[in-house]
């Protein structure tokens, strides 16, 4: 095809994909309540994965918030990277600033929001925006950026550093803060409202300060994963594409690397996997032994190739680190959602949540054999297995395209007591569904409940 009939089908492809998203409501609604409110309980906005932009620590280089870091360099995304050497929390020469709120085609001829919606949302309602690093009193909207990359809990911690900044400059004993948390945000909020800015291990041990001087008053969760998604599976194993036929790909090896996303893998159900007969499989996905075994990720021959003639090949360790690294993130995963299972003293948080439960939502995964005697994986909507259209429907459920209706639920019994009404349920995607103008209404509801 010539080149310019290339660059057209890009053109094309982009304004598609900046257009099939759709836009939020050009008036944001208003509800009365919320303009004439004397209390000034500030509330923050907690985004998904890929949610907050990044950039290089000390030059500024934008890594991920800009359109172009959707579009170029075409080099899989291995700058975006986390070394798999690191600690949660341990600096990587590469920090959070702030939340994506849209991204600009065409010199900004065609935009395609993200968080913005909802931050005009709070502003149309008498809220002031601020920022937790540099709080003011008299702000009380915060919409906060955190490293996505990085292990959950250090976003919780994260957050609960800059409410205690807000805390003391107000100069209040105990701030009340309420939660609006969208898909992984959501393990973020549920972890600050049981145990504040507690380490993981302080909270195993029981040595966690019980004491706290932030409390969460209303978590407001949107398409949340709370026991986790199968579609995590499918993007750590296959990567994940932005803008379909032209935009930049991030592999599966960078993927890999983002401890956050396997806090987000499944462990609301058993059985995760199936053959191509629709026998159970004795597999366990949380076991590192599993992934090598099956070549899943990082350690498939095509991952490893590219691995090897990358710029960024020490951020990738050897085989060694690459499974003393895994270990470690499907370990982390496991202690979260064991002690966000548990019930605690004086919790005393309210919970509401939007949801989606009519669409095809990925539960469990077929395990095939490949010619070439590696294995791959098949996953709901995937073109082979619609063929089979039994084993399709033996593998997927009802959700939002990314949690099922389940996991949606799984929730610890303390905090299937604390929920205060009953979902709102949208048709929507997983990730758009927090600009649907029914779900901005409710948004406001919840917080004059």
């Amino acid at each position: 095809m010539p080149r310019c009939l290339l660059r057209a089908a890009g053109l094309v492809a982009i304004a598609w994909a900046a257009l099939a998203l759709g836009c939020a409501p050009a008036r944001p609604p208003v509800h009365a309540p919320l303009l004439e409110r004397t209390e000034r309980r500030p509330v923050v906005l907690v985004p998904g994965v890929t949610g907050g932009r990044l950039r290089e620590t000390g030059s500024g280089r934008v890594l991920w918030g800009r359109t172009a870091n959707l579009m170029k360099p075409r080099d899989g995304a291995h700058i975006l990277a986390r070394p798999l050497a690191a600690l949660p929390g341990e600096a990587t020469g590469s920090e959070a600033f702030g939340v994506l709120e849209e991204l600009r085609f065409f010199g900004g001829l065609l935009r395609k929001p993200i968080y913005k919606p909802v931050v005009r949302l709070m502003e149309a309602n008498g809220y002031r925006r601020g920022d937790l690093a540099h709080p003011a009193p008299d702000e009380d909207f915060f919409a906060f950026g955190y490293d996505w990359r990085d292990d959950l809990v250090v976003a919780a911690q994260r957050l609960a550093e800059g409410l205690e900044r807000l805390r003391r400059v107000r100069g209040e004993a105990i701030l009340e803060v309420d939660l609006i948390c969208q898909s992984a945000g959501g393990q973020i909020c549920r972890y600050l409202a049981k145990y504040g800015g507690a380490s993981l291990e302080a909270v195993e041990s029981g040595s966690a300060e019980d004491a706290r001087a932030v409390r969460v008053g209303r978590v407001i969760l949107v398409g949340t994963a709370n026991g986790g998604s199968m579609r995590i599976l499918r993007e750590i194993h296959r990567g994940r594409t932005y803008v379909p036929g032209v935009g930049r790909k991030m592999q599966p090896e960078v993927l890999f690397t983002f401890a956050a996303l396997y806090q987000d893998l499944p462990v609301y159900r058993e059985g995760l996997f199936v053959d191509e007969q629709g026998k159970e499989l004795d597999v366990d996905l949380m076991d590192a032994a599993t992934w090598r075994e099956y070549g899943f990720s990082i350690f498939s021959p095509a991952s490893r190739e590219r691995v090897a003639g990358s710029d960024h090949a020490g951020t990738f360790g050897d085989k060694e680190l690459r499974l003393e690294a895994l270990e470690r993130f499907l370990d982390r995963s496991a202690r979260l959602h064991a002690v966000l299972r548990r019930d605690v003293a004086d919790f005393d948080s309210r919970y509401y949540s939007i949801q989606n439960v009519e669409d095809e939502t990925p539960e469990r995964a077929v395990l095939v054999r490949g010619a070439a005697g590696t294995w791959d994986l098949l996953f709901t909507g995937d073109r082979a297995l619609r063929k089979m259209p039994a084993l399709h429907a033996a593998v997927t459920t009802l959700g939002d395209g990314h949690a099922s209706q389940a996991s949606q639920l799984w929730l610890s019994p303390q905090e299937t007591a604390a929920v205060a009404a009953e979902p709102l349920y949208l048709r929507g995607d997983h990730f758009a569904m927090i600009l649907d103008p029914s779900a901005l209404e409710r948004i406001l509801e919840y917080l004059t409940d």
